[in-house]
């Protein structure tokens, strides 16, 4: 009865939802429009042997983004690790924790060992456990030192944990000396990045007398060439395709791009070849191609419609 009211609610909001022909023709030409590319690429990671970091220039850094190193919430727990096929030795350790034994006690009862994770925080996976939903819905009911969870976690297949909260860390920035390599790394990291785009531009900007190639050969950066690709695909070298369509999409013959920043790197790009759909594909297959579109459409304007509710 749900489903058929919502289904009646869809058909009402969307029954006048419509696709023109401009949109069928641009979207049609978004999905099977095609381009290769020449590109010049520099990552942080190819001048991180050129970065050097003063003593004074590390506190500083700190101290400017003592928020970028601040530690989430973390737990330490200790823990007994028993096979979940060891049913005697499971009820045990439960009667035991059910009637005040501590873990340690417990363990030993049984003849087993108490193990301690180290701290972590539920982002993470949890240090000689791994990811594990159940102690995750049960760490708000711990309480640091006081008694164990005396109920055994099923974790894995095989075996069932049982649990006790050590040490709670608050969220908190750490003294410089004990994140001073972290706190090093992430300013390497900041100067070989602004070294990349530094020379990238100088590449750039040579670039439009003679080409990318020789450019990148003398400033020590990759240059390289695609084969023909699609938005949203996946492509050697680059990466997403999507964000190099619209870096290109006013791009005429001959121009180079603005600098591209991307997970992977900088890029310059510049359009090698372009190629656009048939009108007689575009006839063949616009049937089917329009009922997706339209259905795509019905769909995100639905969205948006309970999401307008929601706010409401």
């Amino acid at each position: 009865r749900d489903n058929l009211k919502i289904a009646k609610l869809y058909q009402k909001i969307t029954e006048d939802i419509k696709v023109s022909d401009n949109e069928i023709r641009d979207a049609f030409i978004e999905e099977n429009e095609q381009i290769s590319l020449n590109y010049v690429r520099a990552t942080a990671e190819e001048f991180l042997d050129e970065v050097s970091i003063e003593e004074q220039e590390l506190r500083d850094y700190y101290e400017q983004n003592r928020m970028e190193f601040e530690k989430p919430l973390s737990y330490n727990l200790e823990y007994i690790k028993v096979s979940a096929k060891d049913k005697q030795v499971v009820d045990k350790i439960s009667k035991l924790l059910e009637h005040g034994s501590g873990l340690q006690g417990a363990a030993k009862e049984t003849g087993l060992e108490v193990k301690e994770t180290g701290f972590f925080s539920i982002d993470e996976p949890i240090p000689h456990i791994g990811w594990s939903t159940e102690i995750m819905k049960i760490l708000p009911k711990l309480k640091a030192q006081k008694k164990a969870w005396p109920h055994p976690i099923q974790t894995e297949a095989e075996f069932v944990h049982f649990i006790k909260l050590k040490e709670e860390r608050q969220p908190h920035v750490p003294a410089l000396d004990k994140i001073k390599d972290e706190v090093s790394q992430e300013l390497r990291q900041e100067k070989a990045r602004k070294i990349a785009k530094e020379k990238l531009e100088a590449c750039r900007q040579k670039a439009w007398a003679c080409g990318l190639e020789k450019p990148a050969e003398e400033f020590g950066l990759k240059f390289g060439t695609t084969e023909l690709f699609k938005r949203r695909s996946y492509v050697e070298g680059l990466g997403d395709s999507s964000i190099f369509f619209d870096a290109v999409q006013n791009l005429e013959e001959n121009q180079i791009s603005q600098i591209i920043d991307t997970p992977s790197g900088f890029y310059i790009v510049k359009l090698g070849e372009r190629i656009l759909p048939e009108e007689e594909k575009l006839e063949q297959e616009k049937e089917g191609f329009t009922k997706r579109l339209l259905a795509e459409k019905k769909q995100r304007y639905f969205a948006k419609f309970l999401n307008d509710l929601k706010n409401k």
